[in-house]
């Protein structure tokens, strides 16, 4: 015979048992009537009317408990840790996307961002003060997809304009400083055949080097590369024609010599090295 079913130690008082309870119940966050995902549900205590899951402890409070916020602001059980403000919007850490990286509170609607110098209220995106820093200016129509000394040409969605800081011509953002800095040129530092880029690629050809890599990451690397029809030579590192190429061959080897022995104590007497 089967076994009966445990009760249920629902609080009278806010809760009520149901056969078929919510998965997605009112919370502080979405009082109203959430869209769920799923169309599951089990046995289960359910709120009473006029009543929300707090999340914290997932009990059931009066609505009214649940916190107020301000004007354009919306309450979050799991909100950003860094919310954006008009000083920092353009150049939030990733970091703080992190969801386990989250704090509950009050935070600003979409479009809005809190600014500090109007007693934290949240407000419209162009409505910020219109400060810039050294080597920057203020763009109506700016990019959300910022321009940054590692990536100067960021690959970005088709993305709404926002008003913003640019950096002037010549300068990249800094990411860890957030400051607009001279890009150097290091076009002295490198050798024949090649030319320094800010955003290089990471597949880069060499010698013998016939098929492209089919999967590249598309990020961007600082550093000298080979001109257009130049490959890397790993022998020597240098930019040179493929028909340039390093071939080893056998009169290319040295004869072993008290000069280049090697530092190694397993090679035998009849060591060649190339």
């Amino acid at each position: 015979m089967p076994y009966p079913e445990r009760p249920l130690m629902c609080n009278n008082m806010s809760e009520v048992e149901h056969n078929c309870s919510n998965s997605c119940p009112a919370t502080c966050e979405d009082p109203g009537k959430p869209v769920c995902r799923n169309n599951y549900c089990w046995r289960g205590c359910e709120c009473r009317p006029g009543y929300v899951k707090e999340h914290q402890n997932w009990t059931c409070i009066p609505v009214e408990l649940c916190p107020k916020c301000g004007v354009n602001e919306h309450f979050r059980d799991c909100g950003t840790n860094c919310e954006p403000t008009c000083t920092n919007y353009q150049n939030t850490p990733p970091y703080c996307n992190n969801k386990y990286n989250c704090k509950r509170g009050c935070f600003c609607d979409f479009g809005f961002v809190r600014d500090m110098s109007q007693n934290g209220t949240c407000v419209p995106v162009d409505k910020c003060p219109q400060k810039c820093g050294p080597n920057e200016y203020f763009e109506e129509a700016g990019t959300p997809c910022v321009r940054t000394a590692a990536n100067p040409r960021p690959k970005c969605l088709d993305e709404p304009t926002v008003p913003a800081c640019v950096c002037n011509t010549g300068f990249r953002r800094n990411q860890s400083t957030g400051q607009c800095e001279q890009l150097s040129s290091h076009v002295e530092s490198c050798g024949g055949n090649e030319t320094f880029s800010h955003c290089g690629t990471e597949c880069a050809r060499k010698c013998f080097d016939e098929t492209k890599r089919q999967f590249c990451p598309t990020i961007c690397l600082r550093g000298c590369f080979c001109n257009e029809g130049y490959v890397r030579d790993s022998h020597n590192q240098k930019c040179v024609l493929s028909t340039d190429c390093y071939v080893w061959r056998p009169e290319n080897r040295k004869r072993r010599t008290p000069n280049n022995i090697p530092n190694r104590l397993s090679l035998s007497d009849d060591f060649y090295a190339s």
